[in-house]
């Protein structure tokens, strides 16, 4: 028997699979922003990279998507470092991506 409260979680974890292609999107035109990050202009794109990374851990780790979660940790954790390495954020969204065209990395789904 499914209950209420299962239904609407599963529903939940829909809608977070839904917006990865978009999130993502987010992540990866941010990271085309950052070139501009000597003359300053790349902060905002910083901080759009800061912001999805963290919410993309948090509901990877709370609807099940356990590579989801681990990536952006790490991603999150480089992006908290003093000197982000521009090509070091392409290739944690590059696997970001692939774990998302995966339906978040989790086989089970």
């Amino acid at each position: 028997m499914t209950t209420p409260h299962i239904l609407g979680l599963d529903a939940l974890k829909g809608k977070f699979l839904d917006s990865l292609d978009k999130r993502i999107g987010a992540m990866e035109k941010a990271s085309d922003d950052l070139s501009e990050i000597g003359s300053g202009g790349g902060r905002d794109a910083l901080e759009v990279l800061r912001f999805e990374t963290h919410k993309l851990r948090g509901a990877g780790a709370t609807f099940g998507f356990p590579l989801l979660s681990r990536i952006s940790g790490l991603l999150e954790d480089h992006l908290l470092t003093s000197r982000p390495d521009p090509e070091e954020i392409v290739r944690f969204i590059s696997q970001l991506r692939r774990a998302a065209d995966n339906r978040g990395g989790n086989e089970k789904n």
